[in-house]
């Protein structure tokens, strides 16, 4: 099963999310789900670590619920 680890950062998933053609990944700690991550979270980071983002986007993006 795909998936990401607990201590894994957003790019890692990113990575096997776009390797594998997925649009999400379930995070786990143990052996056990405790989360998920999207393409959206992936977006998220983007936004907040690219400075050329411009700022109204990333205030869309990052606040999105």
């Amino acid at each position: 099963m795909l998936s990401a680890e607990a201590d894994d950062d957003v790019i890692e998933a990113a990575h096997v999310m776009r390797e594998d053609r997925v649009g999400s990944l379930p995070v786990v700690d143990a052996g056990r789900v405790i989360g998920i991550v999207t393409e959206l979270d992936v977006l998220r980071q983007i936004c907040r670590m690219d400075s050329a983002c411009p700022r109204d986007i990333a205030e869309i993006v990052v606040s999105y619920p």
